[in-house]
């Protein structure tokens, strides 16, 4: 629908969801609303974006959006050509431009700026008064999430939830959220109601992938994930990537004798590829967060050929500036390949990137530094320098602004106990370990730390018996997932691909979950 406002030469017409854009073209509203679509189904068609700004250089939020899609890449500052010359515009078109249309426009700059406590307030703001936008919803929780604000990204999520509970999108958005604050049983349900309403959300499968691996269920994951990775071929190679990436993860978690095979088969075929195949920081991410894993299990041969070729990838120029997590990751790479200088170089880089995060206190930016250093001793197998950099009160739960997930800073804990261990320092861990066990008790690794711990610190029965709940659950796997592709869920339920009908919640539990949820909001969303 069109609107002529007082001054005739503007022209006002609605969006997906209704709110007014100033733009004469149908096509460019066209664009807009596929663009939409894309980024919130980890589509591949999201440069539809530049050709809604081409079709209408007059519409302040297709070039402010335009801008943002050419800048989250490389984030680079300052502005790349392409952005500044769509922002330009962008500003220029904001006297005309909705009201809707400015909100937008300031939080994309003030975004671009880093200034992210301002950027984040004008999400807030944008949900307030127009909570039907789920694609203001995904960009603050991706903002949120990029600098680890956990609680302020399950606010956004609450304050659209009451106008979008028909919603796949926002269920799948609700429950990453809730996940990354530990509500993993909330995370579930939610997860849940997404793929009742469309069991091909990739970011709500990838969600409740997340919970089960949280659980330990991890034949319940790697059921979900491979029953459901048909609908991964029109995904974005970061999302197809990183789905293939928790099926390795869930298949190394649960262990077996083939599941090393299974691994590297996965990581070879769907993780980093071929070398044909392109490369992005995501990629990276992914293939070093595995191989850091499988290193931390001992694994330390299988790994070499595959890490030469990741770091012949990051040596390329746009790899110089990038996710925090990333560079972390790259200066255990090169430590590990004898690539001494250019890990020396990544140091430098995240010392840098830290403290060019906004609102990160001094403690935090001095953990991430100290992680950093410790890789790098990690990599080069100096385990008593690697110790005494993390030191013995080490939490994952500071590193949240390498902009990683809960579940992808793991590997920093093992290389805690491994570095502690292996510097002779297991009395210091034993109690973590105890506790690790005691949260991840399906988890065979977790038993095998244990094990060591006791070992090293002469509790030979603690031992053993630790010994043998790690056998048992790796031996467990060798019984192959039954042919029928299910998950069992808390209920003990059996749930069938992809008869999304059984997914299906009872509607009364429902509206109770979802009015528990509700109850949870602060009387101030804006408080983080």
């Amino acid at each position: 629908m069109s609107v002529q406002s007082a001054n005739s030469e503007n022209v006002y017409k609605s969006d997906l969801w209704g709110h007014q854009v100033c733009s004469s073209s149908d096509e460019c509203i066209t664009f807009l609303n596929k663009y939409y679509i894309q980024v919130l189904s980890y589509g591949r068609e999201k440069r539809v974006i530049l050709q809604a700004a081409d079709a209408d250089r007059g519409c302040a939020l297709a070039c402010g959006l335009a801008a943002a899609y050419l800048w989250i890449p490389q984030r680079s500052r300052p502005l790349a050509a392409g952005t500044l010359e769509y922002l330009t515009a962008a500003k220029a078109n904001l006297e005309k431009a909705s009201s809707y249309e400015r909100l937008v426009v300031e939080a994309l700059v003030a975004w671009m700026e880093r200034s992210y406590e301002n950027a984040l307030a004008k999400h807030f703001e944008i949900l307030e008064q127009y909570p039907k936008d789920l694609l203001t919803l995904k960009r603050g929780q991706t903002l949120c999430f990029t600098v680890g604000w956990s609680e302020p990204m399950l606010a956004l999520a609450l304050k659209a939830l009451p106008t979008n509970v028909g919603s796949a999108y926002m269920f799948g958005m609700l429950a990453f959220a809730l996940v990354e604050v530990g509500k993993i049983r909330e995370a579930e349900i939610a997860a849940r109601l997404a793929l009742s309403i469309e069991v091909q959300d990739v970011w709500a499968q990838h969600a409740l992938c997340h919970a089960l691996e949280a659980q330990c269920r991890f034949k319940d994951a790697l059921r979900l994930m491979t029953g459901l990775s048909s609908s991964w071929g029109a995904c974005c190679s970061f999302m197809c990537d990183h789905n293939w990436w928790h099926v390795a993860n869930g298949q190394l978690e649960l262990g077996g004798g083939r599941a090393l095979e299974k691994v590297l088969s996965l990581y070879d075929e769907h993780i980093w590829g071929t070398q044909q195949d392109s490369k992005s920081p995501q990629k990276c991410i992914n293939a070093l967060g595995l191989l850091l894993r499988l290193e931390t299990r001992l694994h330390r041969s299988t790994i070499d050929g595959r890490i030469s070729q990741v770091v012949s990838t990051l040596k390329a120029p746009m790899f110089r500036h990038q996710e925090l997590l990333l560079h972390v990751l790259s200066v255990w790479a090169f430590a590990r390949a004898d690539e001494l200088e250019e890990a020396s170089e990544m140091i430098s880089n995240v010392k840098c990137r830290a403290l060019a995060v906004e609102g990160l206190k001094q403690e935090q930016r001095q953990f991430i530094t100290s992680l950093a250093e410790a890789v790098y001793s990690y990599g080069r197998e100096n385990f008593i320098a690697a110790a005494d950099a993390l030191g013995p009160s080490f939490s994952v739960s500071n590193l949240k602004a390498l902009g990683a997930s809960n579940e992808q800073l793991e590997v920093f804990e093992d290389v805690w106990y491994i570095v502690f261990l292996r510097a002779g320092r297991a009395l210091e861990v034993v109690e973590a370990a105890e506790r690790r066990a005691r949260e991840r008790e399906g988890s065979w690794f977790s038993w095998r730390i244990l094990e060591e711990a006791y070992v090293k610190s002469g509790r030979s029965v603690d031992a053993v018996l630790a010994r043998a709940k790690a056998m048992a659950l790796e031996i467990a796997p060798e019984k192959e997932l039954d042919e029928e592709n299910n998950f069992s869920s808390p209920a003990n339920e059996r749930i069938s691909f992809p008869r999304t009908e059984e997914w299906k919640l009872d509607k009364k539990k429902t509206n109770v979950f979802l009015d528990d949820l509700m109850l949870t909001k602060s009387d101030d969303d804006q408080s983080f």
